[in-house]
């Protein structure tokens, strides 16, 4: 969000199962064609200097080392909304995309 916008950030326990982190903002939104690229190492729609697009590869990583998932949905316009997913158990599971 360039200019000015609405963040809200949700924090929900699913049948004390996962505990949820949902982060969405009212934004422009993330393209359909960009959705998939964003996972990317270095994958940026900025131009200019400095660091960018490790963010949400960086984000991956934390989600697979707590065995949790990331989950984004954007409708263009509409915001965009990430919910991260921690499992409260011990046990096998696989951090994914969807």
């Amino acid at each position: 969000m360039k200019n000015q916008g609405t963040i809200n950030v949700r924090v929900d326990c699913q049948a004390g199962e996962f505990l949820t982190i949902t982060v969405e903002d009212d934004g422009p939104g993330i393209p359909a064609e960009v959705r998939e690229q964003i996972w990317e190492p270095f994958f940026s729609t900025h131009s200019g200097d400095g660091l960018r697009g490790l963010g949400l590869t960086i984000v991956m990583d934390i989600m697979k080392i707590h065995r949790g998932c990331v989950k984004m949905e954007s409708d263009p316009g509409k915001g965009a909304r990430v919910a991260l997913s921690f499992p409260l158990h011990d046990g096998p599971l696989e951090a994914s995309v969807k």
